[in-house]
């Protein structure tokens, strides 16, 4: 099997005691997963590649917030922008989640953009749904960017719900999202799939045609990441 990214959100599920533990636990595939934890715990993973949750729409020195300047000073090449967790809990706007897109890819960071409907419905639907929301945001970027964003499908009521979705309705989804962009931009870019993904369903969404899978609450248990990793690699 190809080489697929393999994206661990971390999210804040871990104290500062587990994530010690965790640390030391997955030393043996560091190499092979793209972590990316709290804030706060960035240090502590120094030598792993890593991304961030999320970073400023801001640019102005503002206490509190992380630019992605700041981001990229510490040789941290990836973010995850438009998570359907920010935009529902947090009421993040169509012009925020542009500015930090913009941001990210001012400083040369990968931008993880997430993109699926919040509840499940048909094919059509969905594909409208991502579609006018590639509109509002990715498609907007600079042809010369579109190297430097990665989609991760993932529809949100699959999220930390444990039920994946029907592996046949992700792969046309899947399909779409690479045409749409390829119809925009001339060019093919990489699609993730995220939603409960884990060492218990790995077997049948790695038939999926997708170049790697972003992974959340399973990726917090090292052995669970482990396996995933084993069964991809």
């Amino acid at each position: 099997m190809e080489n697929k990214m393999i994206v661990a959100n971390l999210k804040n599920y871990m104290n500062y005691p587990d994530t010690l533990m965790y640390l030391n636990e997955i030393k043996d595939i560091k190499d092979d997963v793209i972590f990316i934890p709290s804030n706060i715990y960035l240090t502590l993973f120094k030598g792993f590649n890593l991304g961030v949750q999320d970073i400023s729409y801001l640019n102005e020195i503002t206490t509190g917030e992380i630019t992605a300047s700041l981001v990229k000073s510490m040789g941290i090449n990836y973010v995850m922008i438009s998570h359907n967790e920010r935009l529902i809990n947090l009421n993040e706007t169509t012009d925020i989640i542009n500015k930090k897109i913009d941001n990210a890819l001012h400083n040369d960071l990968k931008v993880i953009f997430c993109v699926g409907e919040i509840e499940k419905c048909d094919f059509d639907i969905a594909c409208n749904i991502i579609l006018n929301r590639l509109k509002e945001t990715i498609f907007k970027i600079d042809e010369s960017k579109i190297k430097n964003i990665i989609i991760a499908y993932e529809p949100f009521y699959a999220i930390n719900s444990g039920v994946t979705q029907d592996i046949l309705f992700t792969q046309k989804i899947v399909k779409f999202i690479k045409k749409s962009i390829f119809d925009r931009f001339n060019t093919e870019i990489s699609v993730l799939y995220g939603g409960s993904v884990s060492d218990d369903n790995i077997e049948s969404l790695k038939t999926l045609e997708v170049d790697g899978f972003l992974i959340g609450k399973a990726s917090t248990k090292s052995i669970s990441l482990k396996n995933v990793v084993r069964s991809i690699r």
